[in-house]
């Protein structure tokens, strides 16, 4: 009896080793497990900030290319839009047709403007309204300075005045869009 107790113990004991290493295999299974998927969570999450920071400078330049677009087209209107620009037009001796041209340059120069403006600096989209309304009764004023007015000398002078003011007002507003541009976030 003794050898069977000793062999039925020996045996007892061995399933019960098995027994034991089969639950701590499992459980250093389910640790490996767990670890895995908490490193590869945070493998994740670092890539995502990665990710995040480039998308960030990413937007940052294209921000700082729009300023730029939108700071070299309002210098080119506010120069397009002066009285020097009248007066080297009336040397050329423009036509009507070369005003109507210059007019549809400087109104894909104000849209393209406004259309960056409105993808990334939304608070200074209302002055392009503006600009494009007073770009628009330079073109009307225009038309009669070099058309219709163009011999007759007192309507021209009058004319002028009105251009003078309408390029004063036209180069304030280029000045406050400038100005604010300074402040928008990049």
């Amino acid at each position: 009896m003794e050898l069977s107790s000793l062999l039925t113990g020996t045996i007892g004991g061995i399933i019960f080793s098995g027994f034991i290493q089969y639950i701590i295999n499992e459980r250093r299974i389910k640790y490996e497990h767990i670890k895995s998927r908490e490193e590869n969570y945070s493998n994740l999450k670092a890539l995502e900030l990665k990710n995040e920071s480039e998308k960030s400078k990413i937007l940052r330049n294209e921000k700082i290319k729009a300023k730029q677009k939108i700071l070299e087209n309002l210098l080119t209107l506010n120069i397009e839009c002066s009285l020097s620009m009248n007066y080297i037009q009336e040397d050329k001796e423009v036509s009507n047709i070369d005003i109507h041209d210059f007019y549809l340059k400087q109104t894909e120069i104000i849209i393209e403007a406004q259309t960056y403006a409105e993808i990334y600096f939304s608070e200074i989209i209302d002055y392009f309204n503006e600009i494009h309304c007073l770009s628009n009764s330079i073109w009307g004023l225009q038309q009669n300075y070099f058309g219709y007015s163009k011999k007759n000398e007192i309507a021209k002078n009058d004319l002028r005045i009105q251009l003078i003011d309408l390029f004063e007002k036209d180069s304030a507003v280029i000045k406050r869009v400038i100005e604010a541009l300074r402040y928008v976030d990049i």
